[in-house]
C-alpha cells in the first residue's frame, strides 16, 4: 500500500511508516510518516495529459493535478476530500 498526497507542481509518496489502518486521518498519517519515506514525483507531461479530462469531475484544478499524478503512478489516495472520493476516479485508501 502506498498512499499518495500531491499539490502543486509537484506529487509526493509516501511510503507508510504506519499503515494506514492503524491512523484515524491523513494528518495522524502524515504525522507518524518520517520525511525520509518521501519521494518527490515531478509533473509530467503524461500527468498533464491526463488532468484536462478529469476537470468536468472534480472542477477543482488542483484535485485534478493530485488524482492525475496517482492515476499515473498507481498509486492510492489519502484524502478526505468527498469530491474525490465519490468521483472513483483514483482509487482511495480506506
Amino acid at each position: 500500500m502506498v498512499p499518495t498526497l500531491a499539490g502543486g507542481n509537484v506529487g509526493i509518496q509516501v511510503e507508510p511508516a504506519c499503515p494506514a489502518y492503524l491512523c484515524r486521518s491523513a494528518g495522524q498519517f502524515w504525522m507518524r510518516t518520517s520525511s525520509s519515506a518521501l519521494k518527490i514525483l515531478p509533473l509530467t507531461i503524461e500527468i498533464a495529459r491526463e488532468t484536462p479530462p478529469l476537470a468536468s469531475v472534480l472542477r477543482d484544478p488542483a484535485d485534478c493535478l493530485i488524482v492525475a499524478t496517482a492515476r499515473v503512478h498507481g498509486l492510492r489516495l489519502l484524502t478526505s476530500d468527498e469530491r474525490i472520493v465519490a468521483s472513483k476516479l483514483a482509487q482511495i485508501v480506506d
